[in-house]
């Protein structure tokens, strides 16, 4: 049961995350975007850590090749996630990107040789991800297929940005707080280095780093924290059985923060999806999971 508990708890997160995210990525761009809200994000959780803050950063010298792998599917998730949010709605995203992300992580982890069961259901998930994710779109053209690359490339980076931090968990004893603390330096300083070479201005007045902080807090520490945190309780593969149930509750919270007429249809494309594929994967796991 408090598997169950930690693997939900991320799913809400995540879901009033990105209404929020949404919105500051519209006014203030990609880069400036992720500056300032995983600034902020890391910032706080190396002040969480305290005096060991500094020890935390000097051992992640000795597992390097995690600390790029963890650092590096960070950025290309985050980067594609806000292109496509400044291009498309987020309910587009959020379909494809979480319809697609359990079948993604099962894949992969065939790849990796995890033990993770994929079948024909599986991949008419994923193709019905796909398709669900075409419906909500209002209008449709040749980039929409940009967007859809892109969104199925930033899931597949989060699901190997899961397997690759799991280990830390298990083998090194990392906890969640140190994971988050640190996944999002090499991202800040990419995204430094890109507004510097690009001339982006990343000034921004005073009422914009309270918005971003309150995003950073809503939409980045909360979510991620509790993220990692099912990682480190329940495992990859069942963190990822749940996901699917964020677009049905984002397209909830994007009607409380801003009514949506279409959101009765919306519901009716989206959630028989996601609940479908949630029960789907929790059978499954239970009947082929060792006891």
């Amino acid at each position: 049961m408090i598997a169950i508990v930690y693997a939900l708890a991320p799913v809400f997160a995540f879901s009033f995350a990105f209404v929020f995210m949404a919105e500051i990525v519209h006014e203030h761009g990609t880069i400036v975007s992720t500056i300032y809200t995983y600034g902020i994000s890391a910032g706080l959780f190396l002040i969480f850590k305290g005096k060991d803050a500094i020890n935390l950063i000097i051992s992640t010298r000795k597992h390097s090749k995690s600390m790029l792998l963890i650092g590096s599917t960070t950025f290309f998730n985050t980067c594609l996630a806000y292109v496509v949010l400044q291009n498309t709605s987020a309910i587009f995203y959020v379909v494809v990107f979480f319809g697609s992300f359990s079948t993604i992580t099962k894949m992969l982890g065939k790849l990796l040789g995890k033990n993770s069961p994929l079948n024909l259901f599986d991949i008419g998930v994923f193709v019905l991800a796909i398709l669900t994710g075409i419906a909500v779109l209002p209008e449709t053209d040749l980039t929409m297929f940009v967007w859809m690359t892109a969104t199925l490339v930033a899931s597949l980076s989060g699901a190997y940005y899961l397997f690759v931090s799991e280990p830390l968990h298990n083998l090194y004893g990392y906890s969640a707080l140190d994971i988050a603390a640190i996944r999002f330096l090499p991202t800040i300083v990419i995204c430094f280095g890109a507004s510097w070479i690009m001339g982006i201005n990343i000034q921004i007045p005073l009422e914009s780093w309270i918005t971003f902080f309150v995003v950073a807090v809503i939409g980045s520490i909360l979510p991620l924290y509790l993220l990692q945190k099912s990682l480190e309780i329940s495992g990859t593969i069942f963190t990822s059985m749940f996901l699917p149930l964020i677009p049905p509750i984002s397209l909830i919270a994007g009607h409380l923060r801003d009514p949506n007429d279409l959101l009765g249809q919306h519901l009716f494309i989206v959630t028989p999806l996601s609940l479908g594929m949630v029960i789907a994967a929790f059978v499954k796991w239970k009947t082929t999971t060792p006891r």
